[in-house]
């Protein structure tokens, strides 16, 4: 009996023995790997081929400078629980570091280079922006076909934020519309909804990338002034600016541009209308204190009677400021300031009837001046800085 003990002692010992020389048990020797998880870099993307990757120190890592597929830096998946945001992050970086790929340069400096390259390498400078796209276009639909809650709602965003980054590279590729219209079934009401939001917005950057602005966005594009004729040198000279041709162009432009003017005032004006809070009535009537045209007087002498006081202040500011920008509207500036020196808010009176003695005083002082010197306008520094504190004051 001693003796099978200590012939199984022996083996035992033996084995372990032989296994501490293998370096098997050896805290230093190198663990088996585990099996990668489904997100890992290694995934196949739809195509069959592997996403592109730039783990530190990896053999198989990519150089941006040298390979198609640029790398993807940091390595999005080393840590399998990376968030969306640190995925459209890493994808981004991939972008720019394409645009650093020409001779080291600024990203900024070597897009503006884009133009000075041969047809061959802008091929392959755009190639390489593709390639770029794709990786981090499959890394954030991946992510969405395996996240659930709230992280595959911060998936959806991402990757709609994303598309409109490469939308240049890709325009608004299918499988991402694809993703959101299955998306927007999901059971989770909050993830629905990000997804269909997602898709109507994409599939309406999709048309304009297809079909071009449309009449209303080109309507909210300002008219370009024209070019006066050039000499040999490249350079307009005195009798370029005086030429007829180019005094009617001109005066087209001048008239195209106030009637673009008066398209924006009545469409901001229709905005403040349907303004629900302070905050917003006050962002549209910053925008619209800006223009100074009859267009404009027409507006705000329909303010004065605005429900809000607030918007009824700046009506007769802007009606104040704009007594001396525009001489053709005076007798109408007048009578709105006129009525809303009655306003029953004090504070709109008391600033409206500040105005018309300002404007009172105006007009004796340029009926007391010699024609060749003409009167400074009210609307001066000064009366801008009275105007601006007694509308802050209220």
């Amino acid at each position: 009996m001693k003796e099978k003990t200590f012939f199984v002692a022996a083996v035992f010992l033996g084995a372990t023995l032989a296994l501490w020389q293998a370096g098997m048990l050896s805290p230093s020797a190198p663990r088996p790997a585990l099996t990668k998880p489904d997100g890992d870099v290694s995934a196949k993307s739809s195509s069959g081929a592997p996403l592109p990757q730039a783990a530190p120190n990896r053999p198989d890592s990519r150089n941006v400078e040298t390979d198609a597929a640029p790398a993807l830096t940091p390595d999005p998946y080393a840590n399998s629980m990376a968030s969306a945001s640190d995925l459209v992050n890493a994808a981004r970086a991939s972008l720019d570091r394409v645009r650093y790929a020409q001779d080291g340069q600024d990203p900024i400096e070597a897009e503006g280079r884009e133009t000075e390259l041969s047809e061959d390498a802008r091929a392959e400078y755009q190639s390489r922006r593709r390639a770029a796209a794709r990786a981090g276009l499959e890394m954030l639909l991946k992510r969405i076909q395996e996240a659930e809650g709230d992280a595959k709602r911060e998936a959806i965003t991402a990757l709609w934020q994303y598309v409109g980054d490469i939308s240049e590279d890709l325009g608004v590729p299918e499988e991402a519309l694809t993703a959101l219209d299955l998306a927007q079934y999901d059971a989770d009401p909050a993830v629905a909804g990000a997804a269909k939001r997602a898709l109507e917005d994409l599939r309406r950057l999709k048309r304009r990338l297809e079909e071009g602005p449309t009449r209303e966005e080109l309507a909210l594009q300002p008219p370009a002034p024209p070019e006066p004729s050039a000499d040999a040198s490249g350079h307009a000279g005195g009798d370029a600016l005086q030429d007829p041709g180019y005094q009617k162009k001109l005066a087209e432009y001048e008239k195209a541009v106030q009637a673009f003017n008066a398209t924006q005032l009545e469409s901001l004006k229709q905005q403040l209308y349907e303004a629900s809070d302070e905050n917003s009535r006050s962002e549209i009537l910053q925008r619209m204190g800006s223009y100074r045209s009859e267009a404009s007087v027409d507006v705000w002498s329909e303010l004065v009677n605005d429900l809000h006081p607030d918007v009824r202040m700046q009506a007769v500011e802007n009606l104040w400021r704009s007594y001396g920008d525009v001489p053709a509207s005076r007798e109408r500036i007048r009578a709105a300031l006129e009525q809303a020196s009655m306003d029953a808010d004090e504070s709109v009176a008391q600033m409206a009837s500040q105005a018309l003695s300002d404007m009172a005083q105006f007009e004796k002082d340029q009926s007391a001046v010699s024609p060749a010197m003409p009167a400074t306008a009210p609307a001066s520094e000064a009366a801008d800085a009275e105007a601006q504190g007694m509308a802050r004051t209220n």
